[in-house]
Parts: structure tokens; C-alpha cells; sequence
């Protein structure tokens, strides 16, 4: 065993072999200045108490303190394409009412009757009106009360008080995002300059193409953290390591960005565990026998002097093109690999083409050692032939697989992989003697970042 590092080393070990940055300088198209982004803050390496994950009072601090303040994804702006198309969207034990009001607006309400708080909306769907099931209230798109049975009744109550109570939305890269917050700053501010990001392949020019929701054993926390790093590819997703460069994983977080973070991940490039032990065609075979990344067709050959990296990231522009898209100038890193932005406080946007996902993780109603995982895909689609229509979610059991979505394609089998760990982790941490958990200053080091955002958020415990 090594000794321990100097404090002021701290944070600064990196895996043998080429980083992320290495690999780049190998790309033979330019790189834009985003991805050659290498900023990172040392943030401690203080253990973190079990009870920010499976404490009851943590989990009512979060509800009280940090969802009513932040923005968080509700929905797609494709889910709410024609007026009166509407989501409802929960959080929780809290209910919205995302809707299309005009063709060029979208609100959201409390999906709550202002008379006695009655649900008005479940699921998905078109409605020229909101009525209330108990008494028969009605609203009207813009949230004002249109039906009043025995209005003659309510003369204390005035207008406002008749009308849903609206929360703020915004629309970000055909993302809608809601808050309940009056004093958070507005959603630009909050995700700060993102734009340089998703530019080059912005996410409007995708469509939903899959969306799978799932209740998942553990808490929204530990569904989310194992998705910001590539730490548990060795053990949870062995099959992956000759293609997935892991341990040598790129991870950023900016000091003036509390909100976001992003992680890149090599693609045909083998993990620093494996070291060279595979050839180019080899690692090209095992790609296309598990992998959908490499399109699921037959044997792929390497020509003698280039790489599977050069030779997958080609294919991936061939198919591209093929849609119509210009992507010739794309590095085969945007074609590739992973690179995705966590969006505190749950979801997880894929940029580039690497693969077309965004997660969402949400507690499930008031339990706090179950959460609802949301799987996202935004694929390309040739723009000479109108957009298809966004999938509508589907629903797993907490007990199916994942791979009982077909639309997921051969990715079910690997949301198995990661979702088998939460039940064994939620045990773990009830069951530690230390009491304490531990991170990697580097491979870990967006849990951290979440986890110091979170604490800005909450206030102090009672009697603290």
C-alpha cells in the first residue's frame, strides 16, 4: 500500500497511461475549446455521513429546503407540442400541470383544485380545460377558473384566489423546466453558459425516441451518483473494459457553476486495467458483439494503421450524413464517446452523439429509500422527412428489467447491471459500522460537487 499524499497533492493523482486530453491531440479534425475544458477543483476528501442517504430527517430537509428552490426538468417541449397538450409532472409528493397554452407558451400550475385541493390531472394528454372531479371547478389553459357551479357562494373569494397557482417555467435545449421558487434566478443563470456544449448538435434536433420510467430500491441520491462516474465500470460492467476507457475518465466541475459538472468517457479506447493486451480488430469485435454503438450490424474490419476510434467515429458520420446532417467537421470524441453535464439537482444530459440519453431520478412520493428513474432517448432523425412523434413513456414494474423495454435496445441489460447495486448499497449504508462514506478525490469527485451544492441549499437540522 502507498503511503498517504501530501495535502497539497491531493486531488491531483490521475490513472497511468493516455487521459482524455492525450487522446484528443490525436484527433484529426480540430477540437473545439469546450471539450479541451480541463477545469477542476480539489473540494476535500472529508468522509460523508451515511445519514445524508438513508436518514428520514435528511430526506424531509431535502423536501422542505432544496425542490421547492431549484429548477428541475418536467418534461419535453415535444411532449407539449400542440395547445392544450399537457404532462403532469411529480416530484415527490408533488404534483404539476405542465401545459402548452398558446403556440408560443407554456405554463405550469400546482396540480391542485384552489377550492379543496383536489388533483385535477393524471398522466398525459390534450385538454381545452382543466375540471375538477369533486365539485366540477374549471380552469382554462391560462389557469383562470371558467366553471364555477353556485358562484354565488364565493364572493370572498376574488379572482386571484379562483385562479391555479402557477410556478415559474423556462425551456432550455427542448428541455421545460419548472420551479416552485420566486427568488431563483432565472434558468440561464442557473445552468450557466452551456451553449458551446450542445451548439454543434443541439438537442432540439433530436426527437424522443425511447422514454422508460421505473421505480427503483434506494434512495433519488444513490440512483444518481453511480451515473456521474465511471469508477464502477470495472466491477459492475467488466464485459465493458476493453473498450471503455474508465479509470482514465475526464471530470470537471466549475467553480462558478455550483449546477453543473460533466464527465467524458473514452469510447474504443481500452481501459487503463487492461493495459494494450487487445488488438484494434479484436476490441472492434467485441464492441459490435455487445454494443449497439458500433449499429448492430455484422463484422467491421480495421485497416491495418488505423484504430477502432477512427474507424467507429467514421461510421458513426457515414450514418449521419446518410440523415442529412453535416457532421464531417465532428471529432470522433463528439461522435463517440461519452460526454455528458449533470444539471443539479437530477438529471444527466448526453451531448454529442455518443448515445442519446438524459436520466432523471425523482424520490418516489414520500418514501425516501425508493426513487423513479427516468430513461431518455434523443436520437437523430433525417430532418428532408418530418419529425417523429416523441415516444410516450412506458412503464416498468420495480420488479421487470430493463431489458422488457425493447426500445432501449441492448442498453437494458447495463441499466440491469447499475440498478442491482442500489438495493445492495441502500443495506450497506444501514448496515456500516463506519458509519462514514468514503470518495475518490478525483474519480468521484461530481458526487462531492452534488453534495456541496445540496448543502447550500439546506438549512440547518433542528437543534443544530
Amino acid at each position: 500500500m502507498s503511503e498517504p499524499m501530501d495535502e497539497a497533492e491531493l486531488g491531483t493523482a490521475r490513472a497511468p497511461g493516455d487521459l482524455v486530453q492525450d487522446v484528443l491531440d490525436r484527433e484529426t479534425r480540430p477540437v473545439p475549446d469546450y471539450l479541451r475544458d480541463d477545469s477542476f477543483t480539489y473540494l476535500g476528501s472529508e468522509d460523508l455521513p451515511v445519514e445524508r442517504w438513508i436518514g428520514r430527517d435528511f430526506f424531509d430537509r431535502e423536501n422542505r429546503d432544496m425542490w421547492p428552490k431549484v429548477w428541475q426538468l418536467a418534461c419535453f417541449v415535444d411532449d407539449i407540442a400542440n395547445v392544450g397538450d399537457y404532462v403532469t409532472y411529480e416530484v415527490g409528493t408533488r404534483s404539476f400541470i405542465v401545459v402548452r397554452e398558446s403556440v408560443d407558451s407554456v405554463k405550469a400550475y400546482y396540480n391542485s383544485c384552489v377550492h379543496r385541493a383536489t388533483k385535477l390531472t393524471e398522466g398525459d394528454g390534450n385538454a381545452r380545460s382543466f375540471k375538477c372531479p369533486f365539485h366540477g371547478w374549471v380552469y382554462g389553459l391560462d389557469g383562470r377558473v371558467t366553471g364555477l357551479p353556485c358562484q354565488w357562494d364565493f364572493g370572498h373569494l376574488p379572482q386571484e384566489g379562483r385562479a391555479l397557482v402557477a410556478v415559474r417555467a423556462d425551456i432550455w435545449q427542448g428541455l421545460v423546466f419548472i420551479t416552485m421558487s420566486a427568488d431563483a434566478p432565472p434558468l440561464a443563470d442557473y445552468i450557466g453558459d452551456l451553449s458551446a456544449a450542445f451548439e454543434r448538435y443541439p438537442l432540439t434536433e433530436k426527437y424522443k425516441s425511447a422514454h422508460v420510467t421505473k421505480v427503483v430500491p434506494c434512495n433519488w441520491k444513490l440512483g444518481l451518483e453511480q451515473f456521474i462516474e465511471s469508477y464502477h465500470v470495472m466491477a459492475t460492467h467488466p464485459e465493458g473494459l476493453p473498450y471503455i476507457g474508465d479509470a482514465n475518465a475526464q471530470y470537471n466541475i466549475w467553480a462558478d457553476k455550483p449546477h453543473v459538472s460533466r464527465m467524458h468517457t473514452l469510447h474504443s479506447v481500452s481501459s487503463p486495467h487492461l493495459g494494450n493486451r487487445y488488438s484494434q480488430q479484436e476490441m472492434m469485435d467485441i464492441i459490435t458483439s455487445i454494443s449497439d454503438k458500433a449499429g448492430g450490424g455484422g463484422q467491421i474490419v480495421v485497416p491495418d494503421g488505423s484504430t477502432t476510434r477512427e474507424v467507429l467515429g467514421q461510421q458513426r458520420r457515414d450514418m449521419l450524413t446518410a440523415l442529412g446532417m453535416d457532421v464531417d467537421h465532428l471529432t470522433d470524441a463528439e461522435m463517440i464517446d461519452t460526454i455528458h453535464y449533470f444539471i443539479f439537482p437530477n438529471i444527466v444530459v448526453w451531448t454529442a452523439f455518443g448515445s442519446p440519453i438524459v436520466y432523471r431520478f425523482r424520490p418516489n412520493g414520500d418514501d425516501h429509500e425508493s426513487h423513479v428513474m427516468d430513461i431518455v432517448f434523443l436520437s437523430p432523425y433525417d430532418h428532408r422527412e418530418p419529425k417523429p412523434e416523441p415516444m410516450a413513456p412506458s412503464r416498468l414494474d420495480i420488479t421487470q428489467s430493463w431489458t422488457e423495454a425493447p426500445a432501449l435496445g441492448r442498453l437494458g441489460w447495463v441499466f440491469d447491471q447499475d440498478v442491482s447495486n442500489a438495493p445492495l448499497v441502500q443495506a450497506g449504508l444501514k448496515a456500516s459500522g463506519k458509519r462514514r462514506v468514503s470518495l475518490g478525490n478525483y474519480q468521484e469527485i461530481r458526487i462531492r460537487h452534488f453534495h456541496a451544492t445540496l448543502d447550500r441549499y439546506l438549512q440547518p437540522a433542528d437543534g443544530a
